[in-house]
């Protein structure tokens, strides 16, 4: 295996971070309702999101809420494979729910299923609840 210099690393990690911005910004439109209030908690400021199919996501400012919603609304990794296959009635363990990202998710496609989530941290717990 060949080992990659500092620099190369850097630019590389560097371009990742532009290709995900860029996927983001293009994606916001299309995935929130009210896609311009997205940048507000890195502002400082907590906002509600509302995502285009309903669900709802409340954001708390300075923390990593906004990473965790975007990763699963926009590029949905848990449930975009085409080998993951989710029945109305399925019950699914979120083990790990952070503040519901997948959560919600889930529990909109499974309307008549069971959906539990773990999550240790009672901050996130109200978040999920909200």
């Amino acid at each position: 295996m060949r080992r990659v210099s500092g620099l190369r690393w850097t630019v590389s990690v560097w371009l990742s971070r532009c290709r995900n911005v860029a996927t983001y910004a293009v994606a916001l439109p299309f995935v929130y309702r009210n896609w311009w209030a997205v940048p507000l908690p890195k502002l400082g400021r907590s906002v509600t999101l509302e995502l285009r199919n309903g669900a709802k996501y409340l954001v708390r400012a300075g923390t990593t809420d906004l990473a965790a919603i975007n990763e699963a609304a926009i590029l949905n990794p848990y449930l975009k494979s085409p080998h993951i296959v989710l029945l109305p009635d399925a019950t699914v363990i979120d083990v790990g729910a952070h503040v519901g990202d997948f959560t919600i998710q889930v529990a909109r496609k499974c309307p008549r299923g069971r959906v539990v989530a773990v999550e240790p941290i009672m901050a996130n717990v109200r978040m999920i609840e909200a």
